[in-house]
């Protein structure tokens, strides 16, 4: 399975002072994921990916039916957050119902 990402268009103006491009993460060129910049609070890059909630993955909100997963390990730089997205894609795969976005 190939996993794809597409950069953050930069910002302009004072909103582009201290602020540091993330991804979006695509499979099958929809976007399920994100690999978010580090921020004053992060230090450093965080890998997100969205899910369909079922019986034993559940926030408890009845409102939306998908939930984010956030995964511990944060990361130097942009290059290795996509690395472990492409090298965890089939274990990642198997054991959600990824929800995608629409464009």
């Amino acid at each position: 399975m190939k996993v794809t990402f597409k950069k953050d268009k930069p910002e302009t103006g004072l909103r582009s002072v201290g602020h540091t491009q993330g991804y979006d993460v695509k499979l099958k060129k929809k976007v399920f994921g994100r690999i978010s910049a580090p921020t004053r609070l992060s230090r450093g890059y965080t890998i997100m990916f969205a899910i369909e909630k079922d019986e034993y993955n559940n926030d408890g909100n009845k409102n939306c039916p998908w939930m984010w997963i956030r995964h511990a390990e944060k990361f130097q730089d942009g290059e290795s957050a996509k690395t472990w997205f492409q090298f965890n894609i089939d274990r990642i795969y198997g054991q959600y119902k990824l929800h995608y976005f629409e464009d």
